[in-house]
């Protein structure tokens, strides 16, 4: 099948923008958090470790990961990886109590939860009441059994992961909860056409 230009160039994603501008001079930085400073090139790495180390986990094109996390440059990262494999972003609200956020983590059918070190407890109390039990990684060690997903992606490729295969438009891209100020939190999706609309 031949691809003419102009599909090609319909078939990119946000990601794929953001990393144009991180493979030109990749020694301006891209990532800042106070004492924390990731050039372009830096970030484009370790956004192709993680993906490959996601790929690792057994996650494929269209499944859901949930994010629990703080503010941090590693947050950042992990939902571009998420994307850029094609997965789709949960986005967990830092509000719920154990009952309820367990509820959201077992409504998104999320294969995989990713969990800063500071919330891990709360994510692994989550994660094993999931009928669908879904893999809880971290971002660096923690004292729950959860996998480093930082050491893990340190030991993969600095390489674009292959084999994703180009997404719809409209398809779910990430997924959020709303504020549930008149009932439960219900589900909100936004699609790639969005974010190729924020990036223009």
């Amino acid at each position: 099948m031949i691809v003419n230009a102009q599909e090609t160039s319909e078939l990119r994603t946000y990601v794929d923008r953001i990393l144009e501008h991180w493979c030109k001079d990749e020694d301006t930085e891209a990532l800042v958090q106070g004492a924390q400073r990731l050039t372009r090139g830096e970030a484009r790495r370790r956004l192709f470790r993680l993906g490959h180390a996601l790929q690792g986990l057994g996650l494929r094109p269209g499944d859901g990961v949930g994010l629990f996390l703080a503010n941090r440059v590693d947050s950042v990262l992990v939902q571009l990886a998420v994307h850029l494999i094609g997965c789709r972003v949960v986005f967990l609200p830092p509000e719920p109590g154990p009952g309820e956020l367990a509820a959201l983590v077992e409504q998104s059918r999320a294969r995989a939860v990713v969990t800063d070190p500071l919330f891990a407890q709360r994510a692994a109390d989550a994660a094993g009441r999931s009928v669908h039990a879904p893999v809880l990684l971290s971002l660096g060690p923690c004292e729950q059994r959860c996998t480093d997903l930082l050491a893990l992606a340190a030991e993969c490729p600095a390489v674009r992961p292959c084999g994703v295969p180009a997404l719809g438009a409209d398809e779910a891209a990430t997924v959020l909860y709303t504020g549930g100020t008149l009932g439960r939190p219900k589900l909100a999706a936004h699609s790639h056409r969005l974010y190729d609309a924020l990036v223009d």
